[in-house]
């Protein structure tokens, strides 16, 4: 804890980016394992959708996850 005080602001939010982008990392390759080898826009819908109800997904983008 005493070394996450001593990062300061900047260093905890860039902490917190770079592991969000690890889980992100995480959660793409979850959906490649699922789903196989996806366009790029469809892997991009999926890992959204893994953080957005199926309703909010129809109206952002029109999508609805659990038809394709």
């Amino acid at each position: 804890m005493q070394l996450f005080r001593e990062m300061g602001p900047r260093g905890r939010l860039a902490l917190a980016a770079e592991l969000n982008e690890a889980l992100d990392d995480l959660a793409r390759a979850g959906i490649r394992a699922r789903y196989g080898d996806l366009p790029d826009a469809e892997a991009r819908l999926r890992l959204f959708a893994l953080r957005l109800s199926r309703e909010q997904m129809i109206d952002a983008f029109g999508w609805d996850p659990g038809r394709s």
